[in-house]
């Protein structure tokens, strides 16, 4: 059974904080104010999804075992694993990705998966491995400088980086070998 956890540990040093000041009547307003944090810590959640949706049309799920979340920036740690299913405008599922570790940065809509990367087209059963990935939402671009391997229906491809639009429709492949299945 899976379960959200949100430790604020914000509250705790805020406690904290008061608690300081009500025991040392020496401490002036000043000093208690320097102690706090310019910035609250990041959020835990354990086995945690996040849904991402459009006009009430759900486009992606996101799951992890483990998330650390920054309000403050924008950012999300998929420490231990990340999963990713993504969805058409019918709610058919069309393509996933599983990644060892996930650092997501909002504020640059950008993403990076490291350490045993696999993306599945599941309509046409395509599938790439690789071990990062980066996606630039805005620059509607995938790309890694490092090896990838590129499976077909027709097709079974090695390559020393990639770079590629959003839906994978125009892709580039450093150093290709491989062969052509028929």
């Amino acid at each position: 059974m899976s379960k959200t956890i949100r430790i604020n540990i914000q509250s705790f040093f805020t406690f904290y904080i008061i608690t300081l000041s009500l025991l040392s009547c020496e401490n002036t307003k000043e000093e208690i104010d320097h102690l706090k944090y310019k910035s609250p810590p990041p959020d835990l959640i354990v086995k945690g999804k996040i849904l991402f949706s459009v006009g009430g049309i759900l486009k992606s799920t996101v799951s992890g075992d483990t998330i650390l979340r920054s309000n403050v920036e924008n950012s999300s740690i998929f420490p231990a694993g990340i999963f990713i299913e993504s969805y058409d405008s019918t709610q058919n599922k069309v393509a996933t990705l599983r990644a060892d570790s996930a650092i997501y940065y909002g504020n640059n809509e950008e993403a990076f998966f490291f350490r045993n990367v696999l993306v599945i087209n599941l309509k046409t059963k395509d599938t790439m491995w690789g071990e990062d990935l980066t996606i630039k939402f805005t620059l509607d671009s995938i790309l890694t400088q490092n090896k990838v391997h590129i499976k077909t229906k027709d097709k079974n491809i090695y390559g020393s980086a990639f770079h590629s639009n959003l839906n994978l429709t125009n892709y580039f492949i450093n150093d290709p070998k491989g062969t052509i299945i028929h």
